[in-house]
């Protein structure tokens, strides 16, 4: 069963950030940039939710 898996794991291809010219696309530039972004956004409004109550 394990190797099954496995075997289905390794023969599948991985998606490719890059187009047909191999170029990055520029989505996958923009949301590198913008996850971290809005992650520290939410941790900001998570503090501040649990400091309000002080």
């Amino acid at each position: 069963m394990l190797d099954f898996l496995l075997s289905l794991l390794i023969d599948t291809p991985l998606p490719t950030l890059r187009n047909r010219d191999g170029e990055v696309r520029v989505f996958w530039i923009v949301v590198a940039i913008a996850v971290p972004f809005f992650a520290v956004v939410a941790l900001i409004f998570v503090a501040l939710a649990l400091a309000g109550g002080r």
